[in-house]
């Protein structure tokens, strides 16, 4: 197997594909976003060891003095809680507060799995089946989370008229599916344009600058968008 089915960046390597290519590694058949999925979940494990191994600890004996990865973290998971208790716990009287390590995880997986881009990998988001993954997980929340939130019998009978309404049954149905391609489309889109201009044979098609720049704006506007339509879901389906 020659390293430009690997690298569609090459010059005269292959423009991808929307399904995903059949890679053999090691004598296995796995795709380019299986490959991409595992690479993106060792990176989140060995940096959360990371933090928790060393900076923490680090942190915790100078607590006058924050470093900019700490920063980064603390406004990270305030952005997400905060919108949380906005969203969601404001309506629900602080249950549901393990949304908020949902969240954080997902958010940091659709990062790098879009990120893992400037590593010449396929993004993991440039995948339609882990796209809806994600976005059957909010679907799964709206509804368990709605008929939860249901304390009393006239919302709990309200909540089962809204599924005898076939409107609100095709409409429930939309979202995963527009969640799911939207993110892969955008995604997809931006791989593939980023494929052809370096596909042509000069120089000035390869921008690394501009392309590091790009890749990580989009990773943090897939991420967030995520998030903030989730978020909003969940909060229209317990109020």
């Amino acid at each position: 197997m020659s390293l430009e089915r690997f690298i569609p960046y090459s010059s005269g390597g292959e423009l991808p594909e929307i399904t995903p290519k059949v890679l053999t590694l090691w004598g296995f058949e796995i795709t380019e976003t299986m490959l991409s999925g595992a690479v993106t979940v060792a990176v989140l494990v060995i940096l959360a060891l990371v933090i928790r191994l060393f900076c923490i600890p680090r942190w915790r004996k100078h607590l006058s003095s924050t470093t900019g990865v700490q920063t980064v973290l603390e406004k990270l998971v305030e952005g997400i809680e905060s919108n949380c208790d906005e969203m969601i716990f404001v309506h629900s009287k602080n249950q549901f507060r393990f949304l908020t390590f949902w969240f954080f995880a997902v958010v940091l997986y659709i990062f790098f799995g879009t990120f893992i881009e400037v590593l010449a990998l396929r993004p993991l988001t440039a995948s339609l089946s882990m796209t809806l993954t994600v976005a059957l997980f909010t679907f799964v929340f709206i509804h368990i989370l709605g008929f939860v939130q249901a304390s009393s019998h006239k919302q709990l009978k309200n909540r089962f008229k809204h599924y005898l309404n076939p409107i609100n049954i095709i409409t429930d149905s939309v979202v995963p599916m527009s969640m799911a391609l939207r993110m892969f489309i955008s995604v997809f889109s931006g791989y593939l344009i980023m494929s052809l201009l370096y596909s042509i044979p000069f120089p000035v098609a390869h921008p690394v600058i501009g392309y590091l720049i790009f890749t990580l704006f989009h990773a943090v506007v897939q991420s967030y968008v995520f998030f903030v339509l989730s978020t909003g879901f969940i909060s229209e389906a317990i109020e």
